[in-house]
Order: C-alpha cells, then sequence, then structure tokens
C-alpha cells in the first residue's frame, strides 16, 4: 500500500490590503455596503433598513453582481434615490473615498466565511452590523460588532443606532478593530505562512 507522510496542517487568514481602506469618518451619517449583489448578502434588506432610520441618513450600496437592475429598481420604489449610491465594484481610491465617508458597515448575509469587507471595516475603525455568521464574532471586538437576528430591515435598522449610541469613543474603539486583524494584513499572513512550511522538516 502507498504511504503517505503527512504535513502539518494549519489554517491561514484571509489577508487584506491595509492600504486599501481609509479611516472612517465617526460622525457621519453614511452607511456602506460592500459586496457582492447577490441572494445571500441581501442587499435589499440594507435599503430596507433606510426606511426605519432618519431621513438624513444615506447608504453607499457598493458592489455589482446578478441582483444590480433588481437593486435598483427597489431604490426607486421606496422613494430613496436620494439617499443611496449605487457606485459599484469599487477599488483603489475609491473605495478609499467611500470609507473615508462611512460610520458603519451593514453586511445583512446570510451565509459567510471570514469577508474581506469586515477586515477592511475593522481597520478602518467602522463598526460591523451583521447576523452571526461565519467567524464574524470570532474575529472582532465585542464593541465594534452589532448582531442583528433574525435578519430583517428594522432590526438592522436598530443594530445600526446601537453601534451609533455605543459608549466607547471612536479612537478606541478604531485601535481595538485594528488591533484585532493585524494577522491578517499581507505580512502577518505570509510570515505565518513560512512558519508552516518551515514546519514541514520537523
Amino acid at each position: 500500500a502507498l504511504e503517505l507522510s503527512p504535513w502539518p496542517a494549519s489554517v491561514l487568514p484571509p489577508p487584506f490590503d491595509p492600504c486599501s481602506v481609509a479611516d472612517s469618518a465617526p460622525n457621519s451619517r453614511t452607511l456602506l455596503f460592500l459586496g457582492r449583489l447577490s441572494p445571500e448578502k441581501n442587499p435589499h434588506l440594507a435599503l430596507e433598513a433606510l426606511l426605519h432610520l432618519p431621513t438624513d441618513v444615506r447608504l453607499i450600496l457598493a458592489g455589482d453582481g446578478p441582483l444590480r437592475d433588481s437593486v435598483r429598481q427597489r431604490v426607486t420604489q421606496l422613494g430613496l434615490d436620494d439617499r443611496v449610491e449605487l457606485p459599484g465594484y469599487l477599488q483603489g481610491e475609491s473605495k478609499r473615498a467611500a470609507f473615508a465617508r462611512a460610520s458603519a458597515l451593514v453586511l445583512p448575509s446570510t451565509n459567510e466565511g471570514l469577508p474581506l469587507s469586515v477586515l477592511e471595516a475593522a481597520h478602518a475603525g467602522l463598526p460591523v452590523i451583521s447576523a452571526d455568521v461565519g467567524a464574524i464574532r470570532e474575529t472582532l471586538p465585542a464593541d465594534s460588532w452589532f448582531s442583528v437576528g433574525p435578519l430583517h430591515p428594522q432590526a438592522i435598522a436598530e443594530a445600526i443606532q446601537r453601534a451609533w449610541n455605543a459608549a466607547h469613543p471612536h479612537p478606541q474603539r478604531a485601535r481595538q478593530s485594528r488591533e484585532a486583524v493585524q494577522h491578517h494584513v499581507p505580512d502577518a499572513v505570509a510570515h505565518r505562512l513560512w512558519q508552516w512550511i518551515g514546519s514541514w522538516d520537523d
């Protein structure tokens, strides 16, 4: 029989580029959705949550996907054309500008692992509003993550208000969030990869 020598197993965290985000705007009334416009991401719930928030609250709903046309139609149906921006897929300076304007990341997904947008939001100092899915709970500090369950527009709006009313001042929360995701920056992931490769000879 063929005998295989097992290599040591390791789970590497997903990397993200900290240069892709800018510090958030804690006093802003702008929310950010950043992700694929697909059914499991529930972009329509982010739209409908605006109906339960003051009329000065705006939403940048950034991304592309199969629900793009449906989302555009829903914005108009709900009378939110003056409160919702649909810039499409963001990268580079346009993504940095979106993070710089936002005060919270809204992620109404029903299925996630550890989304890149959550790591980016944490590095930018943004609180994250999401369901308890994937590794979000294990990754973010308690005062940077505001759980929604079950997922419906009013519950999302209430979680957004909790995030904005959180007791910890923005600089402290931002520092804790950045520290929590430091092992996801490329240099840290590369270091763990080399450590793992080096363990093959042990």
